[in-house]
């Protein structure tokens, strides 16, 4: 096998952690929007989003060396 295939592996594991924390950000803020939910709780959701989709984008922008 060869170096470069040994380093790829553990960089496309990064990105599918990223793109599944993305992607379950987005789904949360979607479902809380769609659902009817007491009003004061609905900003704890959006956080709990925007915790989930910010470190996904920065994984999956990033540039890993």
């Amino acid at each position: 096998m060869s170096s470069a295939a040994k380093t790829s592996r553990p960089f496309l594991l990064v990105r599918i952690m990223g793109l599944i924390l993305f992607v379950s950000g987005l789904m949360l803020a979607y479902y809380t929007s769609q659902t009817s939910l007491v009003p004061q709780i609905i900003p704890v959701f959006y956080i709990i989003s925007l915790i989930l989709i910010i470190p996904g984008f920065v994984v999956l922008v990033s540039k890993i060396t």
